[in-house]
C-alpha cells in the first residue's frame, strides 16, 4: 500500500493505515474516500485493478462502521471498484487552483498558501452537503 497526495509520497505504511481504519470504524459515522492512485494507462494493469478490487473488497468487510466511496482510478476517472455509497458533497480540488505545479510537489506549501482563501469560500456556500471534501493537507 502507498499512501500519496499527487505525486508526493508519504512515509507511511499499510500498518498505519490500518490502524487509523480501525479508529474511524470504531467511531463510526464516517466517510473515506478511496482513489486507485494510477495516472496513466500503462499503470492501471489488470493486475493493478484486480489488487485495488480486492483491497477494497477487503476493507467493506473489515470497516462496516467507515462509509467508503468513490472506487474511480486517476488515469481515466471510470470506477474501477463500486462501492455503492454516493455521499452528496462540495469537492475542493487543488487541480482548479493555480498554480497546479506547486500542489503535486509540495502539497504542504499548497495548503499552507491557500487553505484559508478556500475554507472561507466554502464557508459562504449553500446548502450544506453530507461531507465537505478537501483534497489538501495540513489543514489547521
Amino acid at each position: 500500500m502507498e499512501v500519496a497526495h499527487g505525486w508526493m509520497v508519504y512515509d507511511v505504511g499499510g500498518a498505519d493505515v490500518e490502524c487509523d481504519l480501525e479508529w474511524l470504524n470504531q467511531t463510526g459515522d464516517c466517510f473515506v474516500r478511496v482513489v486507485h492512485e494510477v495516472r496513466t494507462d500503462r499503470q492501471r494493469t489488470q493486475q493493478s485493478v484486480k489488487l485495488f478490487q480486492r483491497w477494497c473488497r477487503e476493507a467493506v468487510e473489515r470497516w462496516p462502521g467507515i462509509e467508503f466511496w468513490c472506487g474511480r482510478n486517476l488515469a481515466t476517472w471510470e470506477k474501477d471498484y463500486e462501492f455503492g455509497n454516493a455521499p452528496t458533497c462540495w469537492e475542493m480540488y487543488s487541480s482548479v487552483c493555480k498554480p497546479k505545479w506547486i500542489d503535486d510537489w509540495w502539497p504542504w506549501l499548497f495548503a499552507r498558501l491557500n487553505n484559508k482563501k478556500i475554507l472561507t469560500t466554502i464557508g459562504s456556500q449553500e446548502p450544506s452537503p453530507d461531507i465537505l471534501l478537501i483534497d489538501y493537507v495540513d489543514i489547521r
